[in-house]
């Protein structure tokens, strides 16, 4: 696609399709806590779907829109994504919604 803007051209290349069975849905499962909320939300795999749980709101499904990116289908989880370390390995997640961006929660390491 060629974007024309204030007198530039820029080439934007296609990505690649998205593949949602190729996540690892249990790497992603696990205990996140957030210091600022002092909470922690955990995440499950059930029935092959990511699901974020937590004892006072309910569960939240988790749907993949790309690598490390979930949709939520409650407004106050309504984006998920995943951090990772220099190994791959998760180490964390920042959760959004309209109201709040980047809330960072820490993976609790057992």
């Amino acid at each position: 696609m060629l974007v024309k803007m204030g007198g530039q051209e820029i080439t934007a290349l296609r990505l690649p399709d998205f593949d949602p069975a190729t996540i690892n849905l249990t790497e992603l499962s696990g205990d996140f806590y957030s210091p600022e909320l002092n909470t922690t939300y955990t995440f499950v795999v059930e029935s092959g779907k990511l699901i974020s749980r937590h004892f006072r709101t309910g569960d939240v499904g988790l749907a993949p829109s790309k690598a490390d990116v979930f949709s939520g289908d409650h407004w106050y989880f309504s984006h998920v994504e995943f951090i990772r370390d220099g190994n791959n390995k998760v180490t964390g997640c920042k959760v959004g919604s309209g109201r709040v961006s980047n809330l960072k929660f820490d993976k609790v390491i057992p």
